[in-house]
């Protein structure tokens, strides 16, 4: 039956159609009810019958059993109708499907039974009762409960008929009866037992011929599924081809359609505008359009369009730049083309109002090899308009215009070529003539720019030499053998090798020069840039590049320029910008710069200290002055020697500007060391100084700071330096301060004083107390000094002496002074109405030394006493 279906199977038509009738008839084949039960069902009938009647006779034989007991009953009947009992209800566990259980009760009663027969009967009939049990055993190990119940029912009988012929009464004839009959009894029930089970193996084997041909069949409706599936997907896919097929063969005939147009005609309008209504037409684009560029111009114009329901764009009018954002510009800057699926999912898409349904778009340019002549712009109202197959018949059809338009060009310069060609032709011979003059006119120019190229190539200040790719001396000028001192054989070999060994030995660094060559001949497009050092003290600067003609590297060429003299204007113009060009000490830039070193060393190194230094010369104005600014000049290069002999090697000193000098003392151990140091500066300075004639004599105020790691930047270290020596010319002059935190703060608070003296002439915060003037013969006022005070918000009332020095100083007395003189003018003018006297009461008022310096006091003090009143 497998071999059968697995026939079918390999004959299933692959037609769809067929294939869906045979699919129908074998679902309908597997639905169908199952006959594989037949034959079990009757043997299972006879065998429910057969146990039937066992069933009964035994619950007949107990009943009258039953009925008929009494005290003379053989021992033999008690056994059967036990037996009996326990039949009864092994039957009752196998109808309720517990075989097992059922099996093994009458496995038990048989035993039973075999033993009583054992003792009744003796040893002559063991043979029999062994055989029955090896059956039984048999009967056990198959589970079979039929061969257990044909064993039950011939034990029973051979017991009943003992219970009815004791052993005594029983005659040897009637023995080997009753032994025949059991054994043809044995030998029936053996073969309808051999016949049953026949009858089950043929059911079971048939059963499993049955489930191979379901699995066969349930296996072939899966593979018929799948084919069908596959049938009607290449159904689809054949009836999509067919389709895709008609549409490219309609594009084609299109296409052809435009190629016979653009080779029909050379009238450049016509071509364009007949070849852009058959692509809209053809292909049914929304619109389509045209756009030529002009030659020697970067704009693509509009020529024609063409479009559905009257959609078009206005010719000539529409400029787009090649290079655009536009599609145009970009299609025709790139050389591909662009295409956009879905306009308005597009980030940069530019939409045509004039075309308000486009929803995909495309644009083809016009190509002519690399040469871009136009584009050609179609745009559809479906989105994923294009295919591939589109694009390249597209692209097809832009090629074909792209040349017929070439063509149409050409023949229209040809048409105004074969008017003016007899004009020309009757130039042509005095073009003749005049390319002949210009020909040797121009080489003329070329042997003039030849040697104009050598002659400058000689005058040049550098050195040039120029070396191919095998390493060969192609060409240099005199100058690079003149700067090398390279003897003329060597260069006459051309070989690069020889002369790099001949002038490796002027150089400090030979090996870093080669290393940089043989860098630069394996990297061939690469340039560079260095400074060579030559032993002799000169300094080359050094540059190469790449040799190319045509686009290709041939070679190298190196130039060389001598830059030893620039290089030392350099070093000079640092040296100049970091020192001080009278006394040739470091000037402000360079110490701070060393006093940061200092700084961060004081940082790293806990045991490290140095000392600052500040100094001003004491009366050098006077000098200067006096005997004028030559011999103040000489005075400050005498102190600023005296100064550095003062000094060790490590140690710095600068002059500021002015009679200003600074000193750092690098690695000082303790304040003794900078003490020491001040005093004997202060005596090699206070040493008296001889120019032209004129003994000059100085004293020096310095302030000293020791470097500390609380300094972060080296201006608060000046700024200490500086307040410690204004504190020695507070002092005295001529001597040195050590600086303390006391100082800063004195030095602050005096900031912050002449600030509040600065807001307090605008806020009025002065006033003036009146000293009353007494004549002391008859105690009789005669008037008042003005005395000036300051209520400041926050201190109180100052003190003149803490305020008139400061104001002096900033020029704030000359407003302070004029204030206060007409304060008292008013007042006193106040008080001589009241209290009349003769002569009338005075004011007396200080001037500071600033006030009066002012040229125009007088004028001041009379337009005050004016404006008070006073006489």
């Amino acid at each position: 039956m497998s071999r059968s279906i697995t026939g079918l199977s390999e004959n299933i038509s692959p037609g769809p159609e067929k294939g869906q009738r045979e699919w129908r008839f074998f679902n309908s084949l597997l639905r169908a009810p199952g006959f594989e039960g037949t034959a079990k069902n009757r043997l299972a009938n006879l065998q429910n019958k057969i146990l039937t009647g066992f069933f009964l006779t035994s619950l007949l034989s107990s009943i009258i059993l039953l009925l008929n007991w009494s005290d003379k009953t053989p021992a033999s009947l008690g056994i059967l109708l036990l037996g009996n009992a326990l039949f009864v209800l092994a039957s009752f566990y196998q109808r309720h499907g517990h075989i097992e259980r059922a099996s093994w009760i009458l496995v038990g009663t048989i035993y039973v039974i075999l033993l009583f027969t054992l003792i009744r009967v003796g040893l002559g009939v063991s043979s029999v009762i062994q055989a029955a049990l090896l059956i039984s055993l048999a009967g056990l190990l198959l589970r079979s409960f039929n061969v257990l119940t044909v064993i039950f029912a011939s034990l029973t009988t051979l017991l009943a008929f003992q219970s009815i012929f004791p052993s005594t009464e029983i005659t040897q004839n009637q023995f080997i009866f009753t032994i025949l009959l059991l054994g043809l009894e044995g030998l029936l029930l053996t073969a309808a037992s051999h016949t049953l089970e026949q009858s089950f193996t043929e059911v079971d084997r048939s059963k499993q011929d049955i489930l191979q041909v379901n699995k066969d069949l349930k296996d072939l409706s899966i593979q018929l599924a799948a084919r069908t599936e596959t049938l009607v997907a290449e159904v689809e896919n054949r009836n999509l081809a067919e389709q895709t097929v008609l549409r490219q063969n309609r594009l084609l005939t299109a296409a052809a359609e435009i190629a016979s147009v653009t080779t029909s005609t050379l009238d450049l309008n016509k071509l364009l505008v007949v070849s852009t209504e058959l692509i809209q037409e053809k292909f049914e684009f929304y619109h389509a359009s045209l756009f030529l560029i002009e030659s020697s111009s970067n704009i693509a114009i509009l020529r024609t369009s063409a479009g559905q329901a009257g959609h078009r764009l206005p010719v000539d009018q529409h400029q787009l730049i090649v290079g655009s954002k536009s599609l145009v510009g970009m299609a025709t800057a790139t050389r591909q083309p662009v295409i956009v699926m879905d306009v308005a999912n597009h980030p940069t898409h530019l939409k045509n109002p004039l075309l308000p349904n486009t929803q995909s778009e495309a644009v083809i340019p016009l190509l002519i090899g690399e040469l871009v002549i136009g584009a050609l712009d179609v745009q559809s109202t479906a989105v994923d308009a294009f295919s591939a197959w589109d694009i390249t018949i597209l692209t097809t059809i832009a090629n074909q215009l792209a040349i017929a338009v070439q063509n149409a060009r050409l023949y229209t310069s040809v048409q105004q070529e074969v008017v003016e060609r007899r004009r020309t032709e009757q130039e042509l011979q005095f073009a003749n003539e005049a390319l002949e003059i210009r020909v040797n006119e121009r080489t003329a120019e070329l042997e003039q720019s030849v040697s104009t190229l050598h002659a400058t190539l000689e005058a040049t200040a550098d050195g040039i030499l120029v070396v191919d790719g095998q390493g060969k001396i192609v060409n240099f000028n005199q100058r690079f053998t003149e700067m090398w001192h390279i003897p003329e054989d060597i260069m006459a070999s051309r070989k690069d090798d020889q002369a790099l060994t001949f002038v490796l030995d002027q150089l400090v660094d030979p090996q870093a020069f080669l290393t940089k060559i043989h860098e630069l001949y394996s990297q061939l497009e690469s340039e560079s840039f260095d400074t060579l050092l030559f032993k002799d003290g000169h300094v080359f600067e050094r540059y190469s590049r790449p040799q190319r003609i045509a686009g290709q590297n041939v070679g190298r060429v190196w130039s060389f320029r001598n830059i030893t003299e620039r290089r030392q204007a350099e070093e000079k113009l640092i040296y100049t910008a970091l020192h001080d060009p009278l006394t040739n000490l470091p000037n402000r830039v360079l110490f701070m710069d060393r006093l940061t070193h200092a700084m961060e060393r004081a940082k790293r190194h806990k045991d490290y200290q140095f000392a600052v230094l500040y100094l001003d010369l004491d009366r050098f104005k006077v000098v200067n002055d006096s005997l004028g600014h030559n011999i103040g000049d000489l005075l400050l290069v005498e102190s600023a020697r005296r100064l550095t002999t003062c000094l060790r090697t490590e140690d710095t000193v600068a002059r500021l500007g002015g009679d200003e000098f600074v000193i750092l003392l690098e690695d000082v151990q303790n304040p003794l060391d900078a003490t020491r140091i001040a005093d004997r500066i202060q005596q090699d300075l206070a040493l008296p100084c001889d120019f032209e004639g004129h003994k000059v004599f100085v004293s020096i105020s310095m302030g000293i700071v020791l470097g500390a790691a609380r300094y972060e930047q080296p201006e608060d270290v000046l700024r200490d330096a500086d307040i410690a020596m204004y504190r020695a010319k507070g002092q005295g002059r001529g001597r040195y301060e050590m600086f303390d935190t006391t100082m800063l703060a004195r030095a602050m608070t005096l900031l912050g004083l002449e600030n509040d003296l600065r807001k307090a002439v605008e806020r009025q915060e002065f006033i003036i107390h009146y000293q009353p003037i007494v004549e002391l013969g008859n105690h009789r006022i005669v008037g008042f000094e003005a005395l000036l005070r300051w209520q400041h918000p926050t201190r109180g009332l100052v003190s003149p002496a803490d305020f008139i020095p400061m104001a002096e100083e900033t020029g704030l007395i000359v407003p302070i002074g004029y204030w206060v003189l007409a304060k008292a003018c008013s007042q006193i003018h106040e008080w001589q109405m009241e209290f009349p006297a003769n002569p009338p009461l005075t004011i007396s008022v200080n001037l500071s030394v600033r006030q009066c310096a002012q040229t125009d006091l007088v004028q001041k003090v009379a337009e005050i006493l004016k404006n008070t009143g006073l006489d």
